[in-house]
């Protein structure tokens, strides 16, 4: 046995510093990576990823924490945005298939998605267009009936979504903005 295994302590692989064993946080991390390029009759690219689990500091533990969260969030953070545009150019066609104007589409898409329900009101022009299809009405033949319906169902969800807000509006409920014990904002309402 070597002399570091006999001591009452394992060493932190991040900060190669001593840490007793009561203090040791195991975790599984990309210890490595390699990225290998073969050039032949075709080009073969191939990125790899070592995970192994360590020991680590209660410090060098959180900083891992801390750079997982900060790099899902920034991936997190991309995916919307294309969503968006897919949704959007998808409504922008249906509405222009209903004779809707483009720039009137493009308006309604752009303004669903800054209230965030864009995905509701394409789910929700789906089933309209469904149900209107099952009583044999069609969309794009007959948007007199099914714009007004899809419009109901949209600025009910719109109205759900943000009831706290317009209710606050009147009076009925106060938000209160306070902080937690970590210090981030929590808002609670007044019934």
């Amino acid at each position: 046995m070597t002399a570091r295994r006999l001591l009452p302590y394992q060493w932190g692989w991040r900060c190669d510093q001593a840490v007793p064993h009561g203090f040791v946080r195991r975790r599984v991390v990309q210890t490595a990576s390699s990225h290998s390029t073969s050039y032949g009759t075709t080009l073969h690219v191939t990125s790899t990823a070592y995970y192994h689990p360590v020991s680590l500091c209660p410090r060098c533990d959180e900083e891992i924490t801390e750079e997982e969260r900060a790099r899902l969030e920034a991936s997190a953070a991309r995916w919307p945005w294309w969503w968006r545009l897919g949704l959007g150019t998808w409504m922008t066609l249906c509405l222009t298939l209903a004779h809707v104007p483009v720039l009137l589409s493009l308006a309604v898409a752009w303004a669903l998605a800054r209230l965030n329900i864009l995905g509701r009101s394409v789910l929700a022009m789906w089933a309209v267009a469904v149900v209107t299809e099952a009583l044999g009405w069609q969309p794009q033949r007959n948007p007199t009936q099914v714009l007004p319906v899809w419009g109901t169902i949209t600025g009910a969800l719109a109205v759900w979504k943000y009831r706290y807000t317009i209710m606050s509006w009147f009076g009925l409920r106060r938000k209160i903005s306070e902080n937690d014990a970590a210090g981030r904002p929590v808002i609670t309402t007044n019934r």
